[in-house]
């Protein structure tokens, strides 16, 4: 199965809420695929989901140090990760972080309130 498949497969899962069974599929795409970022970025969402905070901060932290261009991504799921393991200071720096790269979709929220 392709990586694009792969992700459709998992996605699927994911959806569905069978968390473990779709990072089992995104786990095989290769670093070397040009899907690899939506593969971390998807293997954090799930483990996330999954409660497994420690594997999600892992993979955004490795996602942030192999596509820094996507760091708005990648500070979003280490913050949430962070949040979630009772570091709410440091979620803040990261969450900060995000907001620094891009706060147009936080600031979109605030004027609909």
């Amino acid at each position: 199965m392709n990586s694009g498949q792969l992700l459709k497969e998992g996605s699927k899962l994911h959806d569905e809420g069978n968390y473990k069974k779709a990072i089992a599929l995104y786990a095989r795409i290769s670093r070397s695929d040009t899907n690899y970022s939506t593969a971390l970025y998807q293997l954090s969402l799930s483990s996330y989901l999954d409660s497994n905070f420690i594997g999600s901060r892992q993979y955004a932290e490795t996602g942030m140090q192999l596509f820094p261009e996507k760091g708005n991504e990648w500070y979003s799921l280490i913050g949430n990760s962070l949040d979630d393991l009772n570091k709410t200071d440091s979620a803040l720096y990261y969450y900060d972080k995000a907001l620094q790269l891009n706060p147009l979709p936080f600031t979109a929220l605030l004027s609909k309130v």
